[in-house]
């Protein structure tokens, strides 16, 4: 799963009262190294909209730990605790594109050895 859509899914995750919140958060400091955005970005924006302002705002492995930081303030452990643990599971830096070549790689040369005999010595 791409971050964009790992961070949406847990947005989807949240009460309309919880995103709320959580956008409030969003225009604090909650990591040192971030910037708070502004609210007037944030004003009107829908779940997809603020996945979208995160991830212009910051990278998106800062994107990931703003939400923790924000989700744990808001002591939705849970939704945080998952987001963290399947971020950790997603390619990162092109990752995702080496996957998937090592997988075509990986299936023409099964393709090709479906061809060839081996025999045990």
């Amino acid at each position: 799963m791409l971050v964009p859509e790992l961070l949406l899914e847990k947005l989807q995750d949240l009460t309309n009262e919880n995103y709320k919140t959580f956008k409030w958060y969003l225009a604090m400091k909650m990591v040192d190294s971030c910037k708070p955005i502004p609210k007037s970005k944030l004003e009107g924006q829908d779940r997809m909209d603020t996945v979208s302002c995160m991830i212009d705002s910051y990278d998106e492995a800062m994107a990931v730990k703003v939400s923790v930081a924000i989700l744990r303030k808001m002591n939705v452990n849970n939704i945080a605790d998952d987001l963290e643990v399947k971020f950790e599971g997603t390619p990162k830096g092109g990752e995702e594109e080496k996957l998937f070549h090592l997988n075509s790689c990986l299936c023409h040369w099964t393709q090709d050895m479906k061809d060839h005999t081996f025999v045990l010595l």
